[in-house]
């Protein structure tokens, strides 16, 4: 599973007057579900009871069953020191350090932190459609092959390569049953550039749905 690296304050919690984010049970329930999930939060510095305690006061016992998977890290000044940046990951955050930022810019994953402003209305629900279509982007590998595998030469990329009405259906209708799977509300527009280039340029498709 893809690691989730979640802040509290700022993320689950407003700072103003503390109190729970809208949706903020839910989200929980979804991210538990389908990420390897670790707090990176001043709350927790290598125990992650310490996190607990402190959601305790804002969620109900159900809630902190789903709170209680969520793993603990330790790091001292930067939060990315904390972070495997090897491995594939998220972390949300409502106010990542500049320096934090520059590492992750250093190792080409500067996109894979997602700012958290609590401020914009039902914020937690937009994230968790971004989350999803990012696991949704993971799960579809989608590869280009020419049609010559019809006629016994072997694969290769070319204009000639065709997708027929039958490989469209069953590549919209995965797609469709994936993106349900993971909670995913819409089609991005880069989803739908991509159905759009794959009509349009009669590729044929050889799509691998990766696990």
């Amino acid at each position: 599973m893809i690691k989730l690296y979640l802040d509290i304050d700022g993320v689950l919690l407003h700072t103003k007057n503390t109190r729970v984010a809208e949706c903020a049970a839910e989200f929980i329930d979804y991210v538990t579900t389908h990420f390897d999930c670790y707090w990176l939060t001043t709350h927790c510095k290598g125990d992650a009871t310490t996190a607990q305690q402190y959601l305790a006061e804002y969620f109900p016992a159900e809630v902190m069953e789903k709170i209680k998977c969520i793993k603990p890290t330790n790091w001292d000044a930067l939060k990315t020191d904390a972070i495997n940046l090897d491995e594939e990951f998220y972390w949300l955050d409502d106010y990542p350090f500049r320096a934090e930022l520059d590492v992750l810019k250093q190792y080409n994953c500067e996109g894979r932190c997602i700012v958290v402003n609590l401020h914009n209305d039902e914020e937690l629900k937009s994230i968790k459609v971004k989350l999803g279509m990012k696991l949704l982007e993971r799960k579809i590998s989608v590869s280009f092959r020419w049609n010559a595998w019809r006629r016994g030469v072997g694969f290769d990329i070319a204009s000639t390569a065709y997708l027929n009405e039958d490989e469209k259906r069953y590549l919209i209708k995965s797609m469709e049953a994936i993106a349900d799977s993971y909670g995913v509300l819409k089609w991005t527009d880069e989803e739908l550039e991509l159905l759009k280039r794959i009509k349009d340029y009669n590729y044929h498709i050889e799509y691998l749905l990766r696990e």
